[in-house]
């Protein structure tokens, strides 16, 4: 081989050498560019409803969201650092939403006996109350075959109904203190100053994160038939229940979004063949529905897929048609309202947010 063969040789291979180094870096350019865009978000003006705080729980209280001004925007908490990784605790009451009153006995009580003496506080507030028990491991819900030396109550001080009174912690506070004198214990309670603002506090938050949004498929000709409804909805995930309702949940049985008849007539296993409708209706609570913006993701997902297959269109409450860029609109202005969330330590979905949204 000569000199000049050698030379373009060495040549080729250094030219080769080259265009791979540099193929490589331009992978690895755009695959940090493509990470940073994933990454990136902003805030801007939000859905909200600013009317929720005064409409009745469950989906007869559905408000449509409507647009805030320009400059109105969700109260943040002061975010923290993380808290060092722990054993998950059990309990379930929180000084975050919750007024608590704590019961200490010289000598242990069964937690049934604290229940069977307590039937006014239950009478009185229902579910917005909650027993626990400091056992080995800590504060848990209270066990009625086990003993306690110390227990405690908490009022849930906010929910879909509205946030607690003066009068509410007063006879909560009244009521616990008869049923510890029951069961032999005495009550040291919170100061009721800090559990009305708290109250306050978080009713507000509750009121600018509240929001539920609904979403109409219209046929653009003939009905909907029950058949085809029930075939899209189940290859999407969704399961009929006994409400009526196709309902879609996480592989922890958690409810994301649900699909349902507009019309009168509920949908039900044995009428689904004959049944079609003019109307379909998909609802989002937002604070309830697990995984904030992926929930919404799915939701959208859904909702194409089902006006597509019906042969559909999607519209909002007023009947004006929803469109791609009218969901990426709406997602980007549920981005600060999942930031707000999370700022609070009651993200989207968790077991805080299930209580508050009730």
């Amino acid at each position: 081989m000569s000199d000049l063969q050698i030379a373009l040789l060495a040549i080729g291979i250094a030219l080769i050498a080259a265009v791979f180094a540099y193929n490589k870096w331009q992978e690895a350019r755009f695959r940090r560019l493509a990470e940073n865009g994933v990454k990136s978000g902003h805030a801007d003006v939000l859905l909200h409803s600013s009317a929720q705080a005064e409409a009745p729980a469950g989906p007869a209280g559905r408000v449509e969201p409507v647009w805030a001004d320009e400059g109105e925007a969700i109260e943040k908490a002061p975010v923290t650092s993380p808290a060092p990784a722990s054993k998950p605790s059990t309990a379930v009451l929180s000084e975050a939403i919750d007024f608590m009153v704590t019961l200490e006995a010289p000598a242990p009580v069964a937690g049934r006996s604290l229940l069977e003496a307590a039937p006014p506080v239950l009478a009185r507030f229902g579910k917005r109350v909650r027993f626990e028990g400091h056992g080995s491991e800590g504060w848990e819900p209270l066990v009625p075959e086990q003993s306690y030396r110390q227990m405690r109550a908490g009022l849930q001080l906010v929910d879909r109904r509205g946030a607690i009174r003066q009068e509410d912690l007063q006879a909560f506070c009244s009521d616990l203190a008869r049923a510890a004198g029951v069961v032999g214990a005495t009550i040291a309670e919170g100061a009721h100053e800090t559990g009305l603002a708290t109250a306050a506090r978080l009713d507000r938050f509750c009121e600018q994160v509240d929001i539920q949004i609904a979403v109409h498929v219209v046929p653009a000709a003939a009905v909907f038939p029950g058949t085809k409804i029930r075939a899209l909805a189940e290859a999407a995930g969704l399961s009929l229940e006994q409400d009526g309702r196709f309902h879609h949940r996480d592989e922890r049985g958690q409810e994301s979004f649900v699909l349902a008849n507009e019309e009168k007539v509920p949908f039900s296993s044995e009428a689904m063949k004959a049944l079609s409708t003019g109307a379909l209706l998909l609802e989002l609570d937002v604070p309830r529905a697990p995984g904030g913006a992926v929930a919404f993701e799915r939701f959208r997902r859904f909702a194409e897929q089902l006006a597509a297959g019906l042969g559909g269109k999607l519209v909002d409450d007023n009947r004006a048609p929803l469109d791609r860029a009218a969901f990426e609109a709406i997602s980007a202005q549920l981005a600060p309202v999942y930031d707000s969330m999370r700022a609070q330590g009651i993200p989207a979905g968790s077991p805080l947010a299930l209580r508050l949204f009730s």
